[in-house]
């Protein structure tokens, strides 16, 4: 299963990103990272760390890389963005540009987690982030 997993991985990354190795990987995480920073788009952050998650999966990162870049970008969205609720905005609004399609439903899914009992977004915004693996 786990083989079958990474070649769909692996097949999507290419169609959808033009990543077939790490060094391609690595080469769309810095572009992102510079969209990111440049346009301050939470959008452009969040894919990158999709894109990270994917890249493990699909055998382009080791767990170390994948975890140690995705600190290192949760340090840039952490002092771009004052707060979780201005971060998703962010995102929203790319999200709508870039897909040409309302976020309504993402904003949707946003609000009933932060009232959800399991609301991943009480978690502290000005946590201190700093590696524990």
């Amino acid at each position: 299963m786990k083989n079958i997993v990474k070649e769909i991985l692996q097949k999507g990354l290419v169609s959808a990103w033009g990543v077939y190795d790490h060094e391609s990987a690595e080469g769309v995480i810095e572009r992102l990272i510079q969209h990111g920073q440049e346009t301050g788009s939470a959008w452009d952050y969040s894919r990158a760390m999709s894109n990270l998650g994917f890249y493990y999966h699909a055998d382009y990162y080791t767990l170390d890389e994948s975890l140690d870049k995705s600190l290192e970008i949760a340090r840039l969205i952490q002092t771009s963005f004052s707060s979780w609720d201005e971060f998703t905005e962010s995102y929203l609004s790319g999200y709508e540009t870039w897909s040409g399609k309302s976020a309504k439903f993402r904003r949707e899914i946003y609000d009933g987690l932060k009232t959800s009992a399991f609301n991943p977004y009480a978690i502290d915004w000005n946590l201190e982030l700093k590696r524990s693996w």
